[in-house]
């Protein structure tokens, strides 16, 4: 028959041993692998397939790299890590282009205004299609698939963003799927740009503008970790990475 004391003193390793199991620090695969990653606080009505969007990533890569088994189990206040990709790259620097076109006055102290955009600050006229709509880093890159629409340029709040071609305001508003303030401008030959999470616009649908024209001010409006400008391409509506067209 076994003896008191032994079995007393075996159970106290036991329960000391599970403690030690129960309480040892998980390592999250955020430590485990070896990217660039952005924390995302969860808003209320978010989703995972929205917030994975806005970001250009998979609903798989979010659930992986924060332990989670239940897509529906997000809480409002919530923090999660989203993989970020392609952060360092320069877009170039670009200056004001000088211009014939007639211009309307833009009040910058009138933030709620949105008329014709005004002054042409941000571009550079080149020799093909398209001019930069802004200077500043590119962030993430176009990925294929539509995994990521267009390219993010990372630059200040309330930088000048500028057409980066001649059309019509095709939109100019709010969007719910992750854009924030967003403007779209329908070109003549079929083509669209768009730029998003604008602070505020400098234009309405319906205005016409000149290439380099002010469209509106960097913003982090929408799902954003931080002042950029999301920019996209279409060509007869099919995505186009904007570096394949841009000077």
């Amino acid at each position: 028959m076994l003896n008191r004391g032994f079995v007393c003193a075996l159970c106290g390793a036991l329960l000391l041993a599970a403690t030690l199991i129960y309480a040892a620090p998980t390592v999250s695969h955020a430590a485990q692998i070896d990217l660039p990653v952005a924390t995302y606080v969860v808003q209320r009505n978010d989703t995972l397939k929205a917030i994975a969007a806005g970001y250009g990533v998979s609903v798989g890569s979010i659930l992986a790299l924060n332990d989670i088994t239940d897509p529906d189990s997000l809480v409002v206040g919530q923090e999660l890590l989203v993989p970020r990709w392609g952060f360092g790259v320069s877009a170039p620097v670009v200056t004001p282009m000088p211009t014939d076109a007639p211009t309307t006055a833009y009040d910058e102290a009138d933030s709620e205004r949105k008329g014709s955009g005004a002054s042409s600050r941000g571009g550079t006229r080149f020799d093909i299609d398209l001019v930069w709509p802004v200077s500043g880093q590119i962030s993430q890159y176009f990925m294929e698939e539509g995994r990521h629409k267009g390219i993010d340029i990372s630059t200040g709040q309330g930088t000048p963003v500028v057409a980066a071609k001649s059309g019509d305001v095709q939109f100019a508003g709010f969007d719910y799927s992750g854009y924030g303030n967003l403007v779209i401008l329908s070109h003549p030959d079929g083509s669209s740009t768009l730029y998003a999470h604008l602070s505020r616009f400098a234009v309405e649908a319906g205005d016409y503008l000149e290439q380099g024209q002010l469209v509106g001010y960097v913003g982090s409006t929408g799902i954003a970790t931080g002042p950029h400008l999301h920019f996209e391409v279409r060509q007869s509506g099919r995505l186009t990475d904007p570096l394949s067209v841009l000077p």
